[in-house]
């Protein structure tokens, strides 16, 4: 059943896929999966109103490309950081800010250094400030507002890099080897050198209304491929694991578009299957 149901989702994933190519925003992001004898993985791609799942055993750029969004995609793509999306430099990238908050949080926890607690403080207010603008119907911040928050935010790095000397360590050998350093000042130096190289990526939310403070919508579509596994413990077979994904991406995209699953899904085995809107 399930094989005959992904079967006739063909043109509903070309569909789909030709929907997020053409989307202004789209979230990005990737699981881990056990198949048989093996770590697997699945790649989401999406936005408010549409799901692509697809299964791959590999995780990096080989399975991104073949899937064939983000090589073809040139707006804004928000996602965790993992450096095989930055190789796609043809679409502007935005930074989960929810993951920025959880190392902040690590930060703060392990060692409380004053530029952490200031920088987690100031995203949240500016998302605050975001939303409320947002809400109000204005398009963009005043000038003056972006100014000064990008000043705090250049001001919380001056003191990271007061705290820890510098904060991206030179490749390669030195006359004189660094000294050395804890774990845990180590992820702090190295969050806050990151920070500072992706400035623009973290606060793209602030100048783009239309771009998200963080990627949970695509977290959010990855859920039920980890309540699958917990129920089946595993795929035995990678078509399985490849039919669950293409019906997942239906049923989700439909969901998010007010259709119910069952008339969906009722769609599909009538033979009048109902294909998703597109809308940028």
């Amino acid at each position: 059943m399930l094989r005959r149901c992904a079967g006739e989702l063909v043109e509903p994933m070309m569909l789909i896929k030709e929907g997020l190519r053409k989307s202004s925003v789209i979230g990005v992001d990737e699981t881990s999966l056990r198949g048989k004898g093996r770590q697997d993985w699945v790649h989401v791609s999406a936005t408010d109103n549409l799901t692509l799942l697809v299964h791959d055993n590999r995780r990096g750029t080989p399975a991104i490309t073949e899937i064939d969004i983000l090589p073809q995609y040139q707006r804004v793509a928000v996602h965790d950081g993992f450096s095989s999306y930055d190789r796609y430099g043809q679409c502007r990238h935005a930074q989960c800010n929810a993951h920025i908050l959880r190392e902040l949080n690590y930060v703060i926890e392990t060692s409380r250094p004053q530029w952490a607690v200031a920088m987690k403080a100031l995203l949240l207010e500016i998302k605050v400030v975001v939303d409320k603008a947002r809400e109000s119907g204005r398009k963009k911040l005043a000038p003056c507002r972006k100014a000064e928050f990008l000043r705090k935010y250049d001001e919380s790095i001056e003191v990271g890099t007061k705290l820890y000397g510098t904060l991206r360590r030179k490749k390669g050998r030195t006359k004189k080897p660094p000294a050395a350093e804890s774990v845990i000042r180590a992820a702090g130096r190295k969050l806050a050198g990151r920070m500072e190289a992706i400035r623009a990526d973290i606060l793209l939310f602030m100048h783009d209304f239309s771009v998200p403070f963080d990627n949970n919508g695509s977290e959010r579509d990855l859920r039920m491929i980890k309540v699958k596994q917990k129920i089946s413990g595993c795929f035995r077979t990678s078509v399985g694991a490849q039919e669950f994904c293409r019906l997942r991406s239906y049923v989700a995209t439909m969901k998010k578009q007010g259709r119910g699953v069952m008339e969906t899904i009722k769609s599909v085995f009538a033979g009048t299957t109902i294909m998703p809107a597109l809308r940028r």
